[in-house]
């Protein structure tokens, strides 16, 4: 059975996609029952709201996991041309992640 790659990148996606849909709807439900009282939007501040269950903590991880997906992505395509040996595709891929990795450190400070 031969590896495909576009595949693994396809349920690499909809992984991140179901997630994040998950948590929204979790948020959702959690903030029938329970107010929110989050301050902290770091990523510890969101873990720790995750296990104290606050409602704006998990919607922020929601957020935090469909951000993350593309970059994910990236990451695992240019893997996966390096196990392939397609090093032209590997170079644009890790050219993408640094041009997204630039983006959001730049965007956030």
């Amino acid at each position: 059975m031969k590896f495909d790659l576009n595949k693994f990148i396809a349920k690499t996606l909809a992984v991140g996609v179901y997630s994040s849909m998950f948590l929204f709807c979790v948020a959702i439900i959690e903030n029938f029952f329970k107010k929110s009282s989050m301050f902290d939007r770091s990523f510890l501040g969101i873990f720790k709201g995750l296990i104290a269950l606050d409602p704006n903590s998990t919607l922020y991880a929601g957020i935090v996991i469909l951000m993350l997906t593309p970059v994910v992505r990236v990451l695992f395509l240019a893997i996966g041309y390096f196990i392939e040996g397609d090093l032209r595709f590997c170079f644009y891929s890790i050219l993408v992640l640094l041009i997204l990795i630039f983006s959001v450190y730049f965007g956030v400070h």
